[in-house]
């Protein structure tokens, strides 16, 4: 097939897959609610240097995907859809970038292997669909380790600059993590395959277009917010977050491995073979170099305090040449492939179990069906595999995961959006004036009412507040309400936040008509 019909294809697949239903359910989910609302604050202040959220500091993240959202908001509004879309570009290019990169290193038949491979993984088309930098930080990573990888394989400088220049933009992304991550990788890679040659990265070249990409905006920002931004971002942000567990999402090593595993869903079960086939070929450099990516990523997360699925987020292309690479070499190995394709099956079928139990307010038992698409196509790759047709056995598997995923996204992602607390409430307080918050609120609030909410962390000052306003709707959550039980306040909806261990609660002033 002709490499434009292939790349095309790829879009396409791309396209149907990463932005199914981007626009049809809400931004609920916490950290999309505040970074979508950060952009628009962006866009109405005009103020693009300090980040802000509910109209003060917002210190999380630096302000690259901001820029994104906010240009999106400038064409098609401040709403779900643009708040995404470039999510789903930069998914499209991470796709793009493998398949061209692996065909030169690595050639076509393996190209298409792994594309597919990535494409299918239910961890990128997650992380792809969602309003937060790690689709950002994944695409600048694989620029820029693909960049130099192939810059030191053709001893090119043009194409290390393209490095250094993506480092920059990760770094203006998501902080440190994007100087981290590939500087490990090229060390230990040097010092593996190329340790006489350091000279040939040009580091302080490296160094001056880091510095000039990343560093103006952290001296704008520092000197805009007297050194506040760069203080609470490093220490809070990236330091405490590596050492104690934020936000409940904490954990024992094991769970990144896990994480890894159940996003590289469904092909990426054959990463473990994969991966010893590889180290039994040190010489192979390609692969070798993508295990490197691979494992530095899981090692660095295993060990922060802070753990979430996202995190392996970065080793996703890289874990998907590996497999990719095994699968295309392996049509006289079925025998070996056999274990591992009852694998994929036995945790095709048990995965949705779990997940249609886990949470029955949720997900409704009735929505078994939905989930059927990933363990019927394993099953049916089983039997290819079986009948030693691997190439339609594995072809079947990933278009059937992504098929699965498209259907998830116009179906049951909307559904459980039904579920969420600030969809419930939003109609029926969008016009209340008088609205406030007690300690922490919903995110979602704010991107949608569009206004400051504003928030007393005091009871003595919440309690002079409504003495002196009339119709008052506070926002809290549920583990502060014994707070408030002497309050004038009728307690109107409390639910569970989506995917969050929190219950976001709605209170009126008594002498309200019901909000419900």
């Amino acid at each position: 097939m002709k490499d434009y019909l292939v790349i095309g294809l790829l879009l396409l697949l791309a396209a149907l897959a990463l932005s199914a239903n981007i626009w049809g359910y809400s931004i609920y989910l916490l950290d999309e609610a505040k970074n979508a609302e950060c952009a628009r604050e962006m866009l109405e202040t005009g103020n693009w240097v300090v980040p802000t959220f509910n109209y003060e500091i917002r210190t999380d993240k630096p302000p690259l995907h901001y820029y994104f959202m906010a240009f999106a908001y400038s064409i098609f509004g401040v709403n779900a859809f643009a708040a995404r879309l470039f999510s789903v570009v930069f998914g499209m290019l991470t796709l793009l970038l493998t398949y061209h990169f692996t065909k030169i290193h690595a050639g076509e038949k393996v190209a298409t292997y792994v594309s597919l491979v990535l494409l299918s993984s239910i961890g990128f088309i997650l992380q792809f669909h969602m309003a937060v930098p790690d689709p950002y930080l994944v695409f600048f990573i694989t620029a820029a380790l693909y960049s130099f990888y192939h810059g030191i394989q053709r001893s090119d400088k043009k194409w290390l600059v393209i490095g250094y220049v993506s480092i920059g933009l990760a770094i203006l992304t998501k902080g440190p993590v994007g100087f981290v991550i590939p500087c490990l990788v090229i060390i230990l890679y040097f010092l593996i395959f190329r340790r006489d040659e350091w000279h040939s990265l040009h580091m302080w070249l490296g160094l001056v277009v880091i510095i000039t990409i990343s560093f103006p905006w952290f001296v704008m920002v520092a000197m805009e917010t007297d050194g506040e931004w760069l203080k609470e971002f490093f220490i809070d942000h990236n330091i405490e977050r590596f050492i104690s567990p934020k936000e409940g999402h904490g954990g024992n090593l094991i769970l990144i491995p896990v994480y890894f595993i159940l996003m590289s869903m469904p092909l990426g079960i054959f990463f473990l073979p994969a991966m010893v086939k590889t180290l039994k070929r040190p010489f192979d450099e390609l692969p070798i170099f993508c295990l490197i990516v691979t494992l530095v990523v899981i090692i660095i997360f295993s060990f922060s305090a802070t753990k979430l699925p996202n995190y392996v987020s970065p080793a996703l292309p890289f874990a998907s040449i590996i497999v990719g690479k095994y699968l295309s070499e392996s049509k006289s190995d079925i025998k070996r492939l056999m274990p591992w394709v009852m694998i994929l099956l036995i945790v095709s079928i048990t995965v949705p179990v779990i997940i249609t139990h886990i949470n029955s307010d949720l997900i409704l038992s009735s929505d078994w069906r939905l989930f059927i698409g990933l363990p019927a196509g394993a099953l049916i790759g089983l039997v290819l595999v079986w009948k030693k047709k691997l190439q339609a056995g594995i072809l079947f598997t990933g278009l059937s995961s992504i098929l699965t995923m498209v259907v998830l996204f116009y179906t049951l992602v909307p559904r459980i959006d039904q579920q969420n607390p600030v969809r419930l409430s939003l109609g029926q307080i969008h016009y209340v004036q008088n609205l406030t918050a007690y300690h922490i609120f919903n995110p979602a609030f704010s991107f949608y009412l569009r206004k400051k909410i504003e928030v007393f962390a005091d009871k003595t000052k919440l309690q002079t507040y409504l003495d002196q306003n009339e119709d008052v709707v506070v926002l809290t959550r549920s583990n502060v309400l014994s707070d408030l039980k002497k309050f004038n306040l009728d307690t109107v909806l409390v639910q569970s936040d989506l995917f969050e261990q929190t219950k976001t609660a709605v209170l009126k002033e008594r002498n309200q008509n019901n909000l419900d």
